[in-house]
C-alpha cells in the first residue's frame, strides 16, 4: 500500500506538502551530492545535480527532483543510450533536466537567461533538502 501512495505523490506534484513531502524524499534517498553551478556554452548557468544516477534510474530521479521544485515534465525530448533530455517548467521558466553518460551526470539546464537567474535559488532549495536529510 505504501508503494502505491508514494507513486501517487510522484505523479501528482504538490499533492502532499510539508513534512510528508520531506519524508518521501528521505525514503527515496535522492542523490544530491554535487549541486555545482556550471558555466554553459550559452553563458548561462546550469546545475549539476548528481553523478550517481544511472540511465535506468533517470526517469524516477528526474520526476522526483522536478516535483520537489514544484515543476512538471513537459516533454521527453531525447531518449538515447548516451543521453536523456527532458523539458520541464519550474516557477514558470523552461529548463532541461538531462542525463549524460560522458561525463556522467544529471543536470538542470536553463533554456534562457531568465530561467538561468533561478539556478542559485533552486540550488539553495536542494542544498536545504540535502542538509535536512542528514
Amino acid at each position: 500500500m505504501k508503494t502505491q501512495i508514494l507513486l501517487i505523490i510522484q505523479m501528482r506534484p504538490g499533492l502532499i506538502k510539508g513534512k510528508h513531502m520531506w519524508n518521501f524524499f528521505k525514503r527515496k534517498a535522492l542523490n544530491l551530492e554535487c549541486l555545482e553551478i556550471k558555466a554553459m556554452a550559452s553563458g548561462d548557468q546550469g546545475l549539476l545535480l548528481t553523478e550517481k544516477v544511472s540511465w535506468e534510474g533517470f526517469p524516477k530521479y528526474a520526476e522526483a527532483v522536478v516535483s520537489f521544485l514544484g515543476g512538471r515534465i513537459i516533454e521527453r525530448s531525447a531518449d538515447s543510450p548516451a543521453e536523456r533530455v527532458w523539458t520541464t517548467t519550474i516557477q514558470g521558466q523552461s529548463f532541461w533536466i538531462a542525463y549524460e553518460d560522458y561525463p556522467l551526470g544529471v543536470s538542470l539546464d536553463p533554456k534562457d537567461s531568465e530561467a538561468s537567474s533561478l539556478i542559485p535559488t533552486i540550488r539553495q532549495r536542494l542544498l536545504d533538502l540535502r542538509a535536512s536529510a542528514k
